[in-house]
């Protein structure tokens, strides 16, 4: 099995608490192998297991952290966004319609019209997503496809530091539908084949990206 994200042959196989990783010494991936990857029905079971609504002032406040550390200083009022992964309930994106932006949302089980690929937008947000992608590359490159030149793609989602004895203990980790793990180096590693600068990388968790216009 080639790395995800950078298509280097046979990585590292690290075996942790009976489930089978691969990491990338290249790029720094490390990904689930697929015979773990969840069936769809218990992915979805889980994902509704969550308690992100807008009912929920913590998970509203932990969005609003996050808008106002790396959204809102590169993404201006009445912008058109896509809410990639919103999930069973697009708090996120009800926040940034009252602040004035235009939103359409996405997500394979909650949200699955597909008319987002025939739009281009300002910026694309995926809070907690990435690390449920079971091909990060290709759904970064769909994304990609529908921002404007110089429009940004923000996410969220916790960075690992490589360290073996670091990631078999990381609570990231044990989360059954978490499959995808990045490091810094995997993220600009990420970004190169699609014409994406790296503008800002807060807290190991906060991406911001930039799209590059094509010569």
């Amino acid at each position: 099995m080639n790395c995800a994200v950078c298509g280097r042959e046979d990585p590292e196989k690290w075996n942790i608490k009976n489930r089978k990783y691969r990491y990338c010494p290249a790029c720094g991936f490390i990904q689930l192998a697929p015979e773990h990857f969840p069936e769809r029905q218990a992915e979805k079971t889980r994902y509704l297991q969550h308690t992100n609504t807008a009912a929920d002032s913590r998970y509203v406040a932990y969005l609003q952290d996050f808008l106002t550390s790396s959204f809102y200083p590169y993404v201006p009022g009445s912008s058109t966004v896509l809410d990639f992964g919103c999930g069973p309930e697009p708090v996120l994106a009800g926040i940034l319609q009252h602040e004035g932006f235009s939103v359409d949302c996405y997500d394979p089980f909650f949200a699955p019209g597909l008319s987002w690929k025939t739009k281009t937008y300002d910026a694309v947000t995926a809070v907690e997503v990435f690390e449920h992608l079971q091909n990060p590359a290709g759904e970064l490159e769909a994304i990609t496809a529908v921002v404007h030149d110089n429009g940004y793609i923000l996410l969220r989602t916790m960075l690992h530091t490589e360290k073996k004895d670091a990631f078999s203990s990381w609570w990231y980790r044990e989360d059954s539908t978490h499959v995808s793990f990045f490091s810094e180096r995997t993220i600009r590693t990420l970004a190169v084949p699609f014409g994406l600068s790296i503008i800002s990388i807060k807290n190991r968790c906060e991406i911001v990206l930039k799209k590059q216009p094509r010569s």
